[in-house]
């Protein structure tokens, strides 16, 4: 019975991918396409893997697929124009579940984790280029849904890492910032155990040598004691300073007594280069002749790139000439272009200057219009009032002809009365006059029918007067109502005019003017009839006064 062949853990996986490579640098795996799906497969074997992309997207990674991709967009075979290990040439796909991360890798690095810090703790870095097409599009098992990466990155970790804090202020395009974050940043008084152990022991040589020196009897400290200390200080490769003599000394000496002492040996125990006067002057002379030969050979040799340097010194030249006119041409358009950006700007400013007016004309003439048209409606309301009272005279003109008529009927009949009255009394006057003669003694008793006869005709008159005196009042009413209508008539004539000067602003107006004027002419009519029919009735109470003074008694003496 077979078994299943456990999955690598996740140091392995990392083991696995670096081979020989130094676990504690950076290491950038950019040349060879195969190396990197190699290592990813490797990666995503461990089934502890996470991919983390932009904006705090990750997922589990627990398969990887690898298509060739070409310009058509399907996955077909590789491309003739590319090879395996061209980056260009492969597209991968991250199954988790949350679906499949389609995209192109261009370059991978691991970054490296604190040194002594464990495997799980590092970073693998995906620079990701331009997926062309659908590589995939022909594979009906890959997970949904699929999300392509057309450029950025991603980052491969261990399941256990905490990568948004581990990304908290950091860029993870700048891998430098990004490899500071994952390794942590070093203290600067950091010492190596290895270092320090051995600079204490040089130091405790370099002690041991002064101590031999200057033997067990303590005393200041001489010019011989600190060339010891120099001396031994150099061979264990110390840095040659007061801190170094007071190690070793165990803090004797100020540092006005020390640094001469220093200097002095330093001066004569350091290490120095050779002068000229410690070379044989046949050595000397040889090293002076090859060193004028290499140099004419090298000055031969520049010879051809000295006029090459020439020609493109004169081209830099000419070419920083024609810069320097076209910079000037250019100067010269940029500052005719802010002429006329400042002309236009002034005239921008100008037409926000007038388009600001004609608003403020604009809102004026509204506000007029608005105050027209309330005039409008006031004249409208006037006109209708004035409509209403006219009606009302019209009424009140036709009850007043209604009584002139009554009235001219009453005293037609009254005039007909008279006259039968008067026709009775002639022929009366006649009888009696005829049988005045005859009848002397019924003079009285036709004397008293004649006084009846006068009383009957001032009865008569008086009610003539009543008839005149109500003719009278009537005739007052109708001249009331005619100063009435006149004043309608003014008041009609000042709404003509408003609405002839609200005419001239709205030209709609213009109707209802023609309507008013044909009321006020119809209007006129009706006072020109007014007054003509009081002119009749004026007449009929003169003819009625000269009638009743031809009727009086005073008129007829035979009656007395």
């Amino acid at each position: 019975m077979s078994r299943t062949k456990p999955a690598p853990s996740w140091s392995e996986a990392v083991s696995a991918v670096l081979g020989d490579r130094d676990p504690h640098r950076e290491q950038a795996f950019d040349t060879d396409a195969t190396v990197v799906i190699a290592a990813l497969k490797a990666l995503v074997a461990t089934g502890r893997c996470v991919a983390t992309g932009p904006n705090a997207a990750f997922q589990p990674i627990r398969t990887l697929r690898v298509a060739a991709q070409d310009e058509a967009g399907a996955a077909l075979r590789p491309s003739t124009k590319r090879t395996e290990r061209d980056f260009a040439h492969w597209a991968i796909a991250l199954e988790g579940e949350r679906g499949s991360w389609i995209a192109n890798v261009t370059a991978m690095t691991y970054l490296p984790s604190r040194r002594g810090a464990p495997a799980e703790r590092v970073v693998f870095h995906l620079a990701l280029g331009r997926v062309l097409g659908h590589p995939f599009i022909h594979d009906a098992h890959l997970a949904d849904p699929q999300l392509q990466f057309a450029s950025g990155w991603l980052l491969l970790t261990e399941a256990d890492l905490d990568v948004p804090w581990l990304l908290s202020g950091v860029d993870p395009t700048d891998l430098d910032s990004l490899g500071e974050a994952v390794m942590g940043k070093p203290r600067a008084s950091f010492v190596p155990v290895e270092e320090r152990r051995r600079k204490e022991e040089a130091i405790a040589a370099v002690r041991a040598a002064y101590l031999a020196h200057r033997g067990d009897m303590p005393r200041a400290l001489r010019q011989d004691d600190v060339d010891v200390i120099v001396r031994t200080g150099l061979d264990y490769g110390l840095l040659i300073n007061l801190d170094l003599v007071h190690s070793a000394t165990g803090g004797r000496g100020s540092p006005n007594a020390v640094y001469p002492k220093l200097a002095d040996a330093m001066q004569r125990l350091a290490p120095r280069r050779a002068s000229t006067t410690d070379v044989d002057p046949a050595l000397l002379a040889l090293w002076q002749q090859l060193g004028q030969a290499a140099t004419a050979a090298a000055e031969e040799a520049l010879v051809p790139a000295r006029h090459a340097l020439e020609e493109e010194r004169a081209a830099v030249a000419a070419e920083r000439a024609q810069l320097q006119a076209e910079r000037a041409q250019d100067e010269r358009a940029t500052a005719e272009r802010q002429r006329h950006l400042a002309h236009m700007t002034q005239a921008l400013e100008e037409a926000h200057a007038r388009i600001d007016s004609l608003a403020n004309v604009e809102r004026g003439q509204l506000v007029e219009i608005e105050g027209l048209k309330h005039d409008r409606t006031s004249l409208q309301q006037q006109l209708t009032v004035a409509s209403d009272e006219l009606t009302a005279l019209r009424i009140t003109h036709a009850r007043v002809v209604e009584e002139r008529d009554r009235a001219r009927t009453e005293l037609t009949q009254r005039e007909r009365a008279h006259a039968t009255e008067r026709e009775r009394a002639a022929d009366e006057q006649a009888a009696l006059a005829a049988d005045l003669a005859r009848e002397a003694t019924a003079a009285r008793e036709r004397l008293a029918e004649v006084t009846g006869l006068q009383q009957e005709l001032t009865t008569t008159h008086a009610a003539l007067q009543d008839s005149l005196v109500a003719q009278r009042a009537a005739e007052a009413t109708c001249v009331d109502q005619a100063d009435q209508l006149a004043r309608l008539t003014a008041d009609k004539l000042a709404a003509e005019k408003a609405a002839t000067a609200a005419n001239r602003e709205l030209a709609t107006w213009r109707q209802r003017h023609d309507e008013v004027a044909e009321a006020r002419i119809h209007a006129s009519g009706e006072l020109a009839n007014l007054r003509a029919e009081h002119q009749a009735v004026t007449r009929e109470r003169d003819r009625l006064d000269r009638l009743l003074a031809r009727l009086s008694p005073t008129k007829h003496p035979k009656a007395r």
